[in-house]
């Protein structure tokens, strides 16, 4: 599989993706995780897949624990500065290649925050009205 075609099979993916390889030689991000990640010029790919996956180093440890979590959580920054959650699953493919598939759960993460500072209030609420009875 030459690299050009690598491109177009991720591109196909319609969310979140990166093809990679465990020593780091091929690192390929799909439009739709550039998108996310607002990258519009030209970037070190191998740098950002780093942040993408909150590790320092790349080795056999490392490169196993991602491909044998299902739903690998992390909290990255995007370029604009955002915090962003993504989850990821990993396939190891035929080739020697892995490719990661994400979910941008930022909306939900802050929903579910907002739900529980939500019900925190309610809480305290209810204490001061039986405090007031």
């Amino acid at each position: 599989m030459t690299k050009s075609d690598c491109i177009k099979f991720i591109d196909s993916i319609n969310t979140p993706a990166v093809l990679w390889s465990a020593n780091l030689k091929t690192v390929i991000f799909n439009s739709s995780l550039k998108y996310t990640l607002k990258l519009y010029t030209q970037h070190d790919e191998t740098a950002v897949f780093y942040d993408l996956f909150a590790v320092s180093y790349m080795d056999g440890s490392t490169v196993k624990e991602i491909a044998e979590t299902t739903n690998y959580e992390v909290s990255v920054r995007g370029y604009t500065k955002d915090e962003l959650f993504l989850v990821w699953n990993t396939a190891v493919l035929n080739s020697g290649l892995l490719l990661s598939v994400s979910a941008d759960i930022t909306k939900m993460k802050h929903s579910y925050e907002r739900i529980n500072r939500y019900c925190d209030h309610l809480t305290a609420s209810e204490g001061r009205y039986r405090f007031s009875m």
